[in-house]
């Protein structure tokens, strides 16, 4: 009996979802161990438009021209660059000066260290496919649960 040869490639939008995926997973990583910069935006409400209906015209007299004084040289105040919120506070009540967090820098030891671990434990799992995505599954949960414990242990 002749053998039926099977197509063993993998369908291209199937490899095209694969990546976005590990291309996505790598950007969550990247944002939840600090590697990515966060945003400091302050969303602030679009004022109201109000529809305003037209006035009934009125005649007003031109006023008369005011006298010209003498122009006032006014210092110039420092230029700081904020948001018109924080401006706000700032001038509202002076509030004391918070003291710097220390921010814990992630431990790439121990992130590699607990992605080979899972790895190796999720290759464990499974057969196939399923045993691949349980390793690269493996690898990314043992390196952020290595991350969280090293923070952990740092404080």
């Amino acid at each position: 009996m002749d053998k039926i040869k099977t197509q063993t490639r993998i369908h291209p939008l199937v490899a095209g979802a694969a990546v976005a995926v590990i291309g996505f997973c790598g950007v969550g990583m990247a944002a939840i161990t600090g590697i990515l910069p966060t945003s400091q935006a302050v969303s602030t409400p679009a004022p109201a438009v109000a529809t305003a209906t037209p006035a009934p015209a009125v005649e007003v007299p031109a006023p008369a021209p005011a006298p010209v004084a003498a122009p006032v040289e006014h210092k110039k105040a420092p230029v700081h660059h904020s948001t018109p919120t924080q401006t706000a506070q700032a001038h509202a009540a002076p509030a004391p000066a918070p003291a710097p967090a220390a921010e814990a820098k992630p431990n790439y030891l121990a992130i590699g260290a607990g992605a080979v671990v899972g790895g190796l434990v999720g290759n464990q799992v499974g057969g196939g496919r399923g045993k691949a995505l349980a390793t690269v599954a493996g690898a990314v949960g043992g390196g952020m649960i290595a991350n969280e414990v090293s923070k952990s242990s740092n404080k």
